[in-house]
């Protein structure tokens, strides 16, 4: 029965053939920027929780200070509200940090200035100068480092991403819509000899509009499955010129100064909102529209 309608769905397709072609070229396009769009909201907010934790307050004490004095500074960080995390870096870990760069053990001394310190995450970065200017005169700390720039500036390119986005999503879809209806509407309208005698025989009314329901799943379907393709097509291929200039790394690896993850990372998320977004348009559409062409 299933194979029957499905059966039936394409041939609509095919009758209708330019019709059929602009609404799969145009819920084609629509996913693809759909991917493309969020490809890139993605990776920004990948970049901006990488470089909020990279980035975060370090609070860097006096080396007078007793291990008991340090101690108490943390647990002051840690019952500060707007911390959400307090991290310890001894005098220890900043020199095997240092080590960790490739530096030969022989170029420090025994009086090298390593301070302890703390690094802090606070819950919001808006609070990021607020606990600076309340830190900055408090005894035992010498130097506090921070930076917002980097992470506003991404910020504002997200939210510029996530409007400009919706706004010509929004009317890639209505274009979509109208095609689809226009679509089923005209292969209700060819086979509407044939569907008035199957409502004589008695045919039930799911049994008369599946196949128009499954012709948008399938020109949805294909729609996802194109885009999809070619969402992966543009990204590679972006990813491995940006890499080229040195600008950008697919992996976190020393001062890279913006990473974009590989494709792989985020296929799955994509490919199921292209198939969630066409078959559901799909479905949707083209059951209103054989509900109000049929009558039934």
């Amino acid at each position: 029965m299933i194979i029957n309608f499905i059966k039936s769905a394409f041939e609509n397709i095919f009758k209708n053939r330019l019709m059929s072609f602009a609404t799969l070229v145009t819920i084609t396009s629509t996913l693809m920027i759909i991917g493309i769009y969020y490809s890139m909201y993605t990776n920004i907010d990948y970049n901006i929780g990488y470089f909020q934790e990279m980035n975060g307050i370090e609070v860097f004490l006096d080396t007078e200070l007793s291990e008991t004095e340090i101690e108490d500074f943390g647990v002051k960080f840690s019952e500060m509200d707007i911390i959400e995390d307090v991290e310890y870096v001894s005098k220890q870990d900043a020199i095997n940090k240092m080590f960790s760069n490739d530096l030969e053990e022989d170029y420090y001394t025994d009086d090298l200035f390593l301070p302890a310190s703390y690094k802090l995450k606070v819950t919001d970065d808006k609070y990021k100068s607020k606990l600076v200017s309340e830190l900055e005169d408090v005894d035992g700390i010498i130097e506090i480092t921070y930076d917002t720039v980097l992470g506003s500036v991404l910020k504002e390119i997200r939210a510029g991403i996530s409007y400009g986005s919706i706004l010509f999503i929004s009317i890639l879809a209505f274009i979509a819509v109208v095609l689809i209806m226009n679509t089923i509407k005209l292969s209700i309208h060819i086979r509407k000899y044939e569907i008035g005698v199957t409502k004589n025989l008695g045919a039930t009314d799911w049994f008369i509009k599946l196949p128009f329901i499954f012709e948008g799943m399938i020109l949805g379907g294909a729609g996802s499955i194109l885009a999809y393709g070619i969402t992966n097509v543009i990204y590679n291929n972006t990813l491995s010129s940006l890499l080229k200039t040195g600008f950008v790394s697919n992996e976190l690896i020393g001062n890279t100064p913006f990473v974009i993850r590989n494709f792989a990372d985020v296929s799955t998320n994509i490919l199921l909102l292209c198939l969630g977004v066409g078959i559901g348009l799909g479905i949707i559409v083209s059951n209103y529209t054989s509900n109000k062409y049929l009558k039934v």
